[in-house]
């Protein structure tokens, strides 16, 4: 410390900041350097966050920045090559307060089940409580993620306490879901979940197979309030076989059925359009409101086979 007459003619309030300032063990970095270790590394991954949070709306097509969130009712972030840490930075922003948004667009990244963990969390606290589409196709999440992103609607607990009640579409197309991950979505619509889902896309998923696709079929066999308004769902590429996977769906469709009762359009791969059952299937369906029109669709050269009973069957190109 500076000595008494050093201090000749200097103002109080600058002797008080000389003091501090040559006093030892107050300059910022003895101070950052007492902190607890632990302390130092939330510091550290706060600011952390808040630069992957700026990346992250530095990505975004469409202009708006983080000072819009509670404005906007779509975003938009297709093809956008976020990673896990852009999830993160993503789940981090989306709060109760963001009731206007409507839909959510993540396709084509590169998300994983660490990335799809942090937004299962994110829609668990009540985040985007009136979310309408989620869009996740082509990413890399896989049983483990799905698993996740099934508690958000059907937690252990009571149905009551799940999570975005509005949602209508949801695109799991083209990621690395299996049995597993499908087992989750069918345990949900068992407990009553999806009560306004209307698409639900689960297309190029080969490690499905005949074991995913029976346990859905399963669930869905006889119960009308399983899955009771879905009437457009994707199942093209996922490793099912028509005397397997395929032959349960079309079981649980069947006129004597009350399976996916509002049904109108199955998208499978072309070789199953011909099926035996998917045939049968497609001779007509008793809903509530008598016989409906069930469109069945693949990919390749448009060519309208014929309609039977009301019911169409139709091999289209796909439709983006």
């Amino acid at each position: 410390m500076a000595p008494p007459d050093a201090m000749t003619g200097v103002s109080p309030a600058m002797r008080k900041m000389l003091r501090r300032s040559m006093s030892p063990g107050t300059d910022r970095g003895s101070r950052v350097r007492e902190l607890d270790p632990e302390l130092q590394a939330e510091l550290a991954a706060k600011r952390a966050m808040r630069r992957k949070v700026q990346e992250l709306w530095s990505k975004q097509p469409h202009g708006y920045t983080q000072e819009d969130l509670t404005s906007v009712r779509s975003i938009h972030f297709g093809y956008c090559h976020l990673a896990d840490d852009d999830a993160v930075a993503l789940a981090s922003q989306l709060s109760k307060e963001m009731r206007q948004l409507t839909s959510l667009q993540l396709y084509g990244n590169r998300i994983h089940n660490p990335g799809m963990l942090a937004l299962s969390n994110a829609f668990t606290s009540g985040a985007v409580p009136f979310l309408v589409e989620l869009s996740l196709g082509h990413n890399a999440i896989g049983d483990e993620g799905l698993q996740a992103l099934m508690e958000v609607f059907a937690p252990k607990g009571v149905i009551e306490d799940g999570k975005l009640p509005r949602l209508e579409q949801l695109g799991l197309d083209h990621n690395r879901i299996g049995a597993d991950g499908v087992a989750a979505i069918a345990q949900a619509a068992e407990k009553g979940a999806f009560a306004n889902l209307r698409t639900l896309s689960l297309s190029g998923n080969t490690r499905i197979g005949d074991e995913g696709l029976s346990t859905l079929a399963k669930a869905c066999n006889n119960d009308e309030d399983v899955l009771a308004n879905l009437s457009e769902l994707h199942l093209r590429e996922i490793g099912a076989t028509a005397d397997g996977g395929i032959t349960q769906l079309a079981n649980a469709m069947m006129p004597t059925q009350r399976g996916l009762t509002a049904l109108r359009l199955l998208v499978i791969d072309e070789e199953f359009i011909d099926s035996g059952r998917i045939k049968e299937m497609t001779t007509g369906r008793t809903g509530h409101g008598g016989v409906h029109a069930v469109k069945v669709q693949a990919y390749g050269d448009w060519s309208r086979s014929g309609t039977r009973k009301g019911v169409m069957v139709a091999r289209e190109s796909e439709v983006h």
